[in-house]
């Protein structure tokens, strides 16, 4: 289905992007994901809206990394640096915790745009047992019905930590011993 897609499509798939995350969040450091690479809830949303909308991974965010959004709210990385949306005008006005959520997410945005686009997001889907992203959706009692899905990997940035709500933001850089690289890891419920 995904080869099927018009290269303006496909081809934005590993970009580095600015997508509007909405209230609270205003444009966030993200990524145009390819479906191919999930599994779960991410991809059937992806399949609901191929051709439509992208699927996008916000960085930072444990609650929803995955929504999708029409091409009118997702900016390039270019375009969102000259509005100056690396300020997280939004995510300051929210308080301590988004700000931290909002500068490690362009921490690790920055890190991923510096990379060539086969090697974004590596982290997120490398050998066997981890060629896709895993998430699921949760609804009913404590859940929304939003895509969920945890990461684990190796991103230069800071170590990050939430707490089941995902309002609480611990952050500490930390030498993993793996040659100046830092561990995310980011824990959901």
């Amino acid at each position: 289905m995904v080869a099927c897609l018009p290269p303006p499509f496909t081809r934005r798939f590993g970009e580095i992007i600015w997508a509007y995350g909405g209230i609270g969040f205003g444009w966030w450091p993200a990524c145009i994901y390819d479906p191919r690479l999930t599994v779960g809830g991410a991809r059937k949303l992806a399949l609901k809206n191929i051709g439509k909308k992208h699927l996008v991974y916000f960085f930072g965010c444990s609650d929803t990394p995955f929504t999708v959004l029409p091409d009118n709210k997702c900016l390039s990385w270019e375009e969102g640096l000259l509005e100056e949306h690396d300020l997280g005008k939004a995510a300051r006005a929210m308080g301590k915790a988004r700000i931290m959520m909002f500068e490690w997410a362009l921490q690790a945005a920055t890190a991923e745009n510096d990379k060539p686009i086969e090697y974004r997001l590596d982290w997120n889907h490398q050998g066997e047992d981890s060629c896709a992203v895993s998430s699921v959706v949760h609804s009913g009692a404590g859940g929304s019905g939003k895509v969920r899905g945890t990461m684990n990997g190796k991103i230069q940035g800071v170590v990050q930590s939430y707490d089941s709500s995902g309002d609480n933001c611990s952050s500490s850089s930390r030498n993993n011993g793996s040659g100046g690289k830092r561990s995310v890891s980011t824990t959901t419920m």
